[in-house]
């Protein structure tokens, strides 16, 4: 491996931490340091380790805003929008890397398959069963709409304002861009030089696997998405593997030790 373009890789994979730090606190109605965030973020690296990676970042901010005496409906605001503005920013970047390839949005398979069907079906069913049931549609009504009725008001008041969408957006472009450093420069240090369009692509492709996979960090998962997209673009096998294996130890694996200092660090000093 070129250590220079390792360096690199590692540099992109810190500056993520930092934007999902100001990501998360563009929606939030407090001031929140910037230092402390990079922490909080960086010790989620540490915490996945034992949760799906959307869970265990969901769990962290929610404690650390928490500790920020920020109330539970901007709490519970601040995180599903961010949540979402990562989820709606992926799908657009790749349509849009999709339609300068010249591939056009024909080539995505933009139809679910059939477990995933199948799955939203039963979630569908379970949900019909307990609104027809009077007890569970009860507790429902007791339990879970008034705390949606309560989080409401802060989802519209962090959309109304045009500064906080555009802050929020640009950091999650900005935790984007430094994911694709990260496995670009992988990639070189192992000699492969893909289209970077292209790889952005396949890196999209895989991020969005690895956040759906129940496995910490979408371990397993993300190695074969990324492997074989690589392959598919015309990088050789030989040089896809290592090429993943080297942008996953820079963004998964060295961020564990650095994520558990941060986190003992942050739990002993009350903000976690």
């Amino acid at each position: 491996t070129n250590l220079g373009w390792f360096a690199i890789a590692i540099a992109g994979s810190a500056l993520t931490y930092l934007a999902a730090a100001e990501n998360l606190a563009a929606f939030v109605p407090k001031r929140l340091s910037v230092v402390r965030g990079f922490l909080v973020q960086l010790s989620t690296a540490f915490v996945g380790l034992a949760l799906p990676v959307t869970v265990g970042h969901v769990t962290v901010n929610a404690r650390y805003l928490s500790r920020q005496n920020v109330d539970a409906g901007s709490i519970t605001a601040a995180i599903a929008i961010s949540q979402i503005i990562n989820v709606v920013t992926t799908v657009l970047l790749m349509i849009a890397f999709g339609l300068l390839t010249g591939s056009g949005i024909s080539r995505f398979r933009l139809v679910p398959g059939a477990n995933v069907i199948i799955g939203l079906a039963a979630i569908a069913f379970l949900a019909a069963v307990l609104l027809l049931v009077p007890q569970s549609r009860s507790r429902l009504a007791h339990a879970v709409w008034p705390r949606l009725r309560s989080v409401w008001p802060h989802v519209f008041d962090a959309v109304s304002q045009p500064l906080r969408l555009v802050l929020g957006i640009l950091a999650n472009l900005v935790l984007t861009l430094g994911y694709l450093v990260a496995f670009i420069t992988s990639l070189r240090a192992l000699g492969a030089h893909p289209p970077i369009l292209a790889g952005a692509i396949v890196y999209l492709a895989g991020n969005a696997i690895g956040s759906a996979a129940p496995t910490p960090g979408g371990l397993g998962a993300v190695e074969a998405v990324l492997s074989a997209g690589l392959t598919a673009i015309g990088v050789p096998a030989h040089e896809a593997i290592p090429g993943v294996l080297v942008f996953r130890t820079a963004t998964f694996w060295l961020p564990i030790p650095a994520g558990w200092i941060a986190y003992v660090s942050l739990t002993r000093s009350g903000t976690l």
